[in-house]
């Protein structure tokens, strides 16, 4: 609308950088006739205005006498809109719950929609929502079914330095979303887990194995065969979680079954 306005010589007229000329009794020709230059121009401002409307507006603004008028009660109602849409769009991000059986592609389609558009709405509030921020909130919008898998995930969501956005050791959006995506295609509609991860518990309980097979199936981190994102050694955050846990006493060694399945002993 703006730029129809402007193209027309109209915008002016419209914002009010060229207001409405002030004729008494006493005015002159070339003063009166400049007022009946703004009248005109006015009246095909707001009528230009109008059939750029639709219902709602129309009726919404249906006081409006002069073509500012009318912008100013646009912009306040764009506002409102703006202001309203943020906070449904919060409110139905955070108390967003997958249910048992729901179908995970589709649950995390619909919150990245939701993150889309609070930061759409948030650009006027100078708002947007941070990338590990939506991370735990992605995660914690998962069914209870899921909490044993995406808690091995859960260190590497803190934020390691409150001015920094960024960090090798986190786990982004994009990232956790790959993750979630190969689960998912390894469970079955009830939501249980298919028979490809074994894990092996010594008697004292403290070492740890996990051993998958995975077949065909392709990484949607790198594109290679034989593993998922989940193990994906070119995940960023993955190889600074093994630093800080070897630091921490924890041990790792990687092996090659018969078949030649990679999987990996965590000690």
């Amino acid at each position: 609308m703006q730029a129809l306005l402007e193209e027309r010589g109209l915008w002016d007229i419209v914002t009010g950088a060229s207001p409405k000329p002030v004729v008494d009794s006493t005015a002159s020709k070339t003063q009166k006739a400049a007022l009946e230059e703004w009248n005109t121009k006015d009246g095909k401002a707001r009528r230009q205005m109008i059939l750029c409307m639709d219902s709602s507006e129309l009726r919404d603004t249906s006081g409006a006498t002069t073509s500012k008028a009318l912008w100013d009660l646009l912009i306040s109602r764009k506002e409102s809109a703006g202001s309203a849409g943020l906070n449904s769009a919060l409110a139905s991000l955070f108390k967003a719950k997958a249910e048992s059986e729901a179908d995970i592609p589709e649950h995390l389609k619909k919150i990245k929609d939701l993150q889309t558009r609070i930061n759409t709405y948030g650009l006027k509030y100078a708002l947007n929502l941070p990338d590990w921020l939506f991370t735990s909130i992605m995660i914690n919008t998962l069914p209870s079914s899921w909490e044993p898998f995406t808690n091995a995930y859960s260190g590497s969501l803190i934020a390691r330095k409150s001015d920094e956005e960024t960090s090798p050791y986190r786990v982004s959006s994009q990232e956790m979303e790959l993750i979630l995506m190969d689960e998912w295609r390894r469970r079955n509609p009830s939501g249980t887990v298919a028979e490809e991860t074994a894990l092996f518990t010594n008697s004292t309980g403290r070492n740890r194995g996990l051993r998958s097979r995975h077949g065909t199936q392709k990484c949607y981190q790198c594109g290679n065969i034989g593993h998922i994102a989940h193990d994906c050694t070119q995940m960023p955050w993955r190889n600074q979680m093994k630093k800080e846990n070897q630091s921490a006493g924890q041990h790792y060694a990687n092996f090659t079954d018969q078949s030649g399945d990679p999987f990996e002993i965590v000690c």
